[in-house]
This record gives structure tokens, C-alpha cells and sequence, in this order.
């Protein structure tokens, strides 16, 4: 064995990925895509009111040949969805264009079919009101159009609910005095079609602005294509009434389906199609539920109110699926950050000392815990006399956050070791900065200088380190427990430990002892029995073995650092160490040896216990 070695190691299991924190994802969900305004946002004024008044005039005019509304009472209206989303893209300054254009064409429409100035007034009131309702309310709680996050979704679905409800309560009065029917019969009626042509149309004509669709195989785009197609057959069909209710049913778990694998614009699609298909069949004579009827209970509205659900179940399926492959998307991002930062303050290697053998090792908390990037970090490093700085912390919290805290608190220690020779100043200077530039962030620290086989040391609050003597015993100095870093008060206190030739001292993180279900005693004693069976060894062998032993087997949600150091016979020439870089996978520790300055990936080897 060299009198004079180091090792340094830091370790990161192969393809792990972690989540972000959980707290200021739904700002970041909201950023992670910009979409391009559609081009009617920039149309000119009269552009803009002849498109919305003709497409609103030829919708009206095809729910006029469709179910005859006057007589049915109202029903499906996919005009609402065009004013909707046409008020939702464009300024709220620009609304008069589209406002205009829908009390013109829904005006004329109207009095081309003969009916009543007086009625006509009222459905025109109820109608524009509609979409700068619905708007309103996106405009003020979901701007931008996009239905994901599900936050977002909420509201468009209550903004297609109020505009609806507002439309019918406006122009239902006049209906009823047109066709005599009963004034609520009517509101629930007009609310129901127009509520359903909002969700038909709209979320079709914002596809732009949602999600892209998820690459898919084109067999299974023609599978579903053949999928709602059937739909549309089955909707069409003159079903004998004891199966014309459970039939249509299926209607929803295929919309889910094509929500879950295709994502919010072809969700989208998709009920609009379910919807029109539904009303064809209705009007044609031979749709579902036919067979109901009745002075308040027609087929119309009841057809109405179940393809409104079945296409809101659809797009809260693919809105669901959206946010969460956004929220992965954003948790990747996060996870580099961090990762990047946390690997720019772990040490690029570690001092090589004459007589004194050092090792370290750091491994991520696992795939899948909540707590990602940590804030654990060690440091090791010279000083000009000659003293060997030894440093392990963590910091409160994970994420981008604490890796940032954790670098200020590593160099701001490095700068103050080089000004200030009693460890437990460091900290109590190092407490001050900390509780000066941040609120409420915390820290825990040990802090040792080592020089001529003696360690001086101080702890902030950070499990004690221990040392492990030539003979196998193991002593874990007493000392007063100290505040964390972060008051901004805190007087520390310093130690002082012996280390004779073949003596080891380990320092790490309390994710090494550290288990939700029980005290943290019970982890402090089961680390001292490995010490005691493993004996003095090498610093890195020391390292592997603590981590196999403690940590297999065991729930672990934390990183874990560990950092060892064992007095040699001095050597008069150190010798360059090599780098050896490890992976902790499960109960194996897989390692690589990477030649000096070659720049290559590590071969794994055999695995080493």
C-alpha cells in the first residue's frame, strides 16, 4: 500500500433521473412552451368582423337546418365556440369587432327565418354577452388559451358553463314568449347546447396553442381512426330502446383512451366530430335516446348533456397526461441545473498529502425519492503551511435552490479557512453570512484542519464524525451539540482529536444514518458496529464498505457523502493518484479506473464490496 494516497469518487447511478422540488412548478409549467399567437390575433379590425360574422352565420344557419332550435327549445350551438375562443386570442381592446360581428350575424340569421324583432333583440343581447363572459373569465384567470395546466382547464370549463348560462338566462325569456314553453325548460336547454358547442369548438380551434401530439405509430393513428369511426356508425344507428342508453355509454372510455394516447389537440378533434356525429343522427331522426320524451325531458337535451360529459371526461384525461409530460419536462430541467451545480462544487479531485490517505465518496438520492438534488457536499483542500482542510455539510432543502445555498456556504468556508485558523470561528462566521443573505435557509457543517497526526475540529449541527483507531476500537468524541448554520448567533466550540499512524477518522452526511421510521440514534449505532468490524482500513475501502453496509437494504430518500482519512507513514514522494469514478446500484458498487488525463468514460469492472 502507498504511504501516500487519494482517492476521490463521486458517485452517480446510471440513468438516474429526479423530480424537482414540488414548490414554484406551476409557474414553469405555464413558461415551458411560447406559443405563437394564430394569425387572427393580427388581423385588421374589419377583417377580423366579416371572418367571425360569416362563420357565425354559417353555424347558425346549420343548426337552423340541424334540430330546428326554436321549436326544440335551443340545443347544440357550436357558434359559441367559435366567439369563445375568437374573444380568447385576441385583445380584450379588439372584442368590439367580434361582439359586433356576432350581434349581426345572429340578428340577421334570425330575421331571415321570420321571427320577431322584439325576440330577436334578446337573442341578440344573449349571444354577445356569451362570449365576453366566458372570455372574461379567461382572460383574468387563464390567459393565453392553453388548457394545460389543469388549473387551466378549470376554468375554460367554467368560463363555457357561465357564458352558457348568462346566454340562456338573457335570451330565454323571449323564446318562451315565441313558442309559449316554460321559461326554465328553456334556460336549461339553451345552456346545455351552447355550453356543449363551446367544448366542441373551441378547445379545436386553441389546438394550436396546446401541447404537441404525441408521436404515435401509424397503426395505431389508423386504429383510432377506425375507432371513431365506429363511434360515429354507432351513434348513427336506430337502437332498440332497452340498449339506447348503455350503448352510447361507450362513448367515454374511448374518448379517454384518445385523450391518454394522443394528447389534447386530437382529444380535441375527436370531440368535435363525437359531437357534430351525435347531432347529425339527432336530427336526421334515428340518434340516441330517441325514444325519451316528455314536456321537460326531450332526447335533444339529454343527448346534449352526455356528449358534454364524454367530451369533457376526453379532455381532462389528455389535459391530465399534458401536465404531467410538462411537469417532467420541467423537472428535467430543473434536475440539470441542479445536477450541474452540485457537480461544480463536489472537489474536481482531492489533495494528494504526504502521510495521510483520503477518500470520498457521494451518492444521489434514488430514482423516484422526492428530494432530487441535495444539498450534501464535501470539500478537502491544502493550505499554503501545509494543513489538510477537511469540510462535509448539507443544506436544508433540495433543488436548484439548495445547490446554490450549498456552493455559497463550500466557498464561502474555503475563503474564510484560509483567513481564520480556529474551526469554530469559520463557523460562527460562516453562520453570520449565511443567516445575513438568506431567509430562512439553513445548514449543517464539520469543519477540520489536520497537521503533525493532530485533527481540530467543530461541528454546526451536523452528525458527529467518529474515528477509528489501529486496534479496532472506535471512539465518537463527546462534544456539546451546536446550533445550525443559519442563526446568525451561534458561538462554536472546537475539539481537538489525536490521530496516531494506521487511525482513521470519518466524516459524512445523515443520509448515511438517517431513517424516516426510526431514531437517529439507531443509525449512529449501527454505523459505529460496521466501523468496529471493518477496522482501520483504507480510506476509499472504508467508503465502499459504508455505503454497501449501511445503506442496502434500507428506504433511502437522501444523498449520502462520506469523506475518510487515515494517517500513514509519511512518503517522501507522493504519488499521483488515479481517479476512480463508482456507480451505487442497488447492493452493488461497480467502479472504473480513468488514466490520468485520457478524458475517457470508465470500463466498468468487477463488482467490489
Amino acid at each position: 500500500m502507498r504511504a501516500s494516497s487519494a482517492v476521490h469518487n463521486v458517485v452517480l447511478p446510471v440513468g438516474m433521473t429526479r423530480r424537482p422540488p414540488a414548490g414554484d412548478l406551476e409557474n414553469d409549467v405555464r413558461s415551458v412552451a411560447t406559443m405563437r399567437l394564430p394569425p387572427l390575433a393580427s388581423w385588421p379590425g374589419p377583417l377580423l368582423f366579416l371572418a367571425v360574422g360569416v362563420v357565425y352565420a354559417a353555424l347558425a344557419q346549420y343548426v337552423f337546418w340541424l334540430n330546428d332550435p326554436l321549436n326544440n327549445g335551443a340545443g347544440f350551438w357550436p357558434a359559441a365556440g367559435v366567439t369563445l375562443a375568437a374573444c380568447v386570442v385576441v385583445p380584450i381592446r379588439r372584442w368590439p369587432w367580434i361582439l359586433a360581428a356576432v350581434a349581426l350575424a345572429e340578428g340577421a340569421v334570425d330575421l331571415a327565418h321570420g321571427y320577431p324583432v322584439s325576440s330577436v333583440v334578446w337573442w341578440v343581447a344573449g349571444n354577445t354577452a356569451e362570449p365576453a363572459a366566458g372570455a372574461a373569465l379567461i382572460h383574468r384567470f387563464a390567459p393565453g388559451g392553453r388548457l394545460v395546466p389543469v388549473r387551466n382547464l378549470v376554468v375554460f370549463f367554467a368560463a363555457a358553463a357561465v357564458g352558457a348560462v348568462v346566454a340562456a338566462v338573457v335570451g330565454s325569456g323571449a323564446t318562451t314568449a315565441v313558442i309559449g314553453r316554460e321559461w326554465v325548460e328553456i334556460v336549461v336547454k339553451w345552456a346545455v347546447g351552447d355550453a356543449l358547442g363551446t367544448l366542441a369548438v373551441a378547445p379545436l380551434l386553441l389546438a394550436g396553442r396546446q401541447p404537441p401530439t404525441p408521436a404515435r405509430s401509424t397503426a395505431e393513428s389508423v386504429a383510432f381512426a377506425g375507432v371513431v369511426g365506429g363511434i360515429a356508425f354507432m351513434l348513427l344507428q336506430d337502437w332498440p330502446p332497452e340498449v339506447d342508453i348503455t350503448l352510447p355509454l361507450l362513448v367515454i372510455p374511448v374518448l379517454a383512451v384518445v385523450g391518454l394516447r394522443f394528447g389534447v389537440r386530437v382529444a380535441a378533434a375527436a370531440g368535435f366530430v363525437v359531437a357534430h356525429v351525435a347531432n347529425v343522427a339527432n336530427g336526421l331522426g334515428h340518434g340516441p335516446f330517441e325514444h325519451l320524451s316528455g314536456e321537460t325531458v326531450h332526447a335533444i337535451t339529454v343527448l346534449q348533456a352526455f356528449v358534454a360529459l364524454a367530451l369533457t371526461v376526453g379532455l381532462l384525461v389528455a389535459v391530465l397526461v399534458a401536465d404531467a409530460i410538462e411537469r417532467a419536462r420541467v423537472s428535467e430541467r430543473h434536475q440539470g441545473v441542479a445536477d450541474a451545480l452540485q457537480r461544480a462544487v463536489l472537489p474536481a479531485r482531492l489533495p494528494s498529502v504526504p502521510g495521510l490517505e483520503l477518500a470520498a465518496r457521494y451518492v444521489p438520492a434514488p430514482l423516484g425519492s422526492a428530494t432530487m438534488v441535495g444539498g450534501d457536499w464535501y470539500d478537502a483542500f491544502l493550505l499554503a503551511d501545509g494543513t489538510v482542510c477537511l469540510a462535509v455539510g448539507d443544506v436544508m432543502g433540495h433543488g436548484i435552490q439548495a445547490a446554490v445555498v450549498m456552493a455559497q456556504v463550500r466557498n464561502g468556508l474555503r475563503s474564510l479557512a484560509f483567513e481564520i485558523d480556529d474551526p469554530a470561528e469559520v463557523l460562527a462566521v460562516l453562520d453570520r453570512q449565511l443567516a445575513r443573505d438568506h431567509d430562512d435557509v439553513f445548514a449543517t457543517a464539520i469543519f477540520a484542519r489536520y497537521r503533525d497526526g493532530e485533527l481540530w475540529w467543530a461541528n454546526a449541527g451536523h452528525p458527529p464524525l467518529f474515528a477509528i483507531r489501529r486496534g479496532g476500537s472506535v471512539e465518537m468524541p463527546a462534544h456539546s451539540p451546536f446550533p445550525l448554520l443559519g442563526l446568525g448567533t451561534t458561538a462554536y466550540g472546537a475539539e481537538r482529536v489525536a490521530l496516531e499512524p494506521g487511525d482513521a477518522v470519518v466524516v459524512y452526511t445523515d443520509g448515511l444514518v438517517e431513517q424516516r421510521d426510526r431514531p437517529l440514534g439507531d443509525g449512529l449505532d449501527r454505523l459505529l458496529d460496521i466501523a468496529r468490524r471493518l477496522g482501520p482500513d483504507a480510506p476509499d475501502a472504508l467508503c465502499d464498505s459504508f455505503l454497501l453496509e449501511a445503506i442496502t437494504g434500507r428506504a433511502r430518500t437522501d444523498d449520502v457523502c462520506v469523506l475518510a482519512a487515515r494517517r500513514a507513514a509519511p512518503a517522501t514522494v507522493p504519488t499521483e493518484p488515479a481517479v476512480v469514478v463508482a456507480a451505487f446500484d442497488g447492493d452493488e458498487l461497480t467502479a472504473g479506473i480513468v488514466e490520468e488525463g485520457n478524458g475517457r468514460d470508465p470500463s466498468p469492472t468487477s463488482p467490489t464490496r
